[in-house]
């Protein structure tokens, strides 16, 4: 019996997809990330950023290359903007759809402490414990792999590892009045299951 768990074990374990020649590190192909994403795992120095209705806490769906090198970031997003900015008898925030993309402030920009939110367009908005839909673009920097965008403040994000197929791996580094707050983000495609 131990021996036929042995030989189940090793048999799962040889014939996983994972190909340690295939993890790229440097030099990507952004076309290649273009797809659908799952969020599998946050971690980060200051975790109440990505708890239950942290600022940071994102939920990614897809991610996008577009043709000047920037990247679109398709999620669900768990945060309300406070009461100040809601505008509805029922208490529900009252997003504008679109959020201005001229690089202005949105209305209720200030009220989140966002200031600028460059190219966000909420499809929905969280009420009462529902997510907002949001597409953010990061722009290229002149590093591989690094990418900016203003929200909460100043944030690089830096594309570590990926296969393509099964996984990506980021780091959102924020600074904000000062204060440096790191993000690494573990996504996968389910691409097991597709068939």
């Amino acid at each position: 019996m131990a021996l036929l768990l042995l030989s189940l074990g090793l048999s799962l374990v040889s014939a996983q997809e994972l190909n340690p020649r295939a993890i790229v590190r440097k030099s990507y192909d952004m076309a290649k990330v273009s797809g659908v994403w799952y969020s599998v795992s946050m971690a980060s120095d200051d975790m109440k950023r990505i708890e239950e209705n942290g600022d940071l806490r994102v939920f990614i769906r897809n991610i996008e290359s577009l043709k000047d090198g920037g990247l679109r970031f398709h999620f669900l997003f768990m945060c309300v903007p406070p009461v100040s900015a809601r505008t509805g008898e029922d208490g529900c925030p009252s997003l504008p759809h679109p959020v201005e993309r001229e690089g202005r402030a949105a209305p209720w920009g200030r009220a989140w402490g966002a200031g600028r939110l460059p190219d966000i367009t909420p499809a929905g908005f969280r009420v009462h414990g529902e997510c907002v839909q949001v597409a953010m673009v990061c722009e290229r920097t002149e590093r591989d792999g690094e990418y900016a965008v203003s929200y909460e403040g100043d944030n690089k994000v830096f594309l570590l590892e990926t296969d393509y197929k099964l996984y990506i791996t980021f780091h959102l580094r924020n600074i904000r009045n000062g204060t440096d707050t790191n993000v690494l983000a573990l996504y996968d495609t389910c691409f097991k299951y597709k068939k």
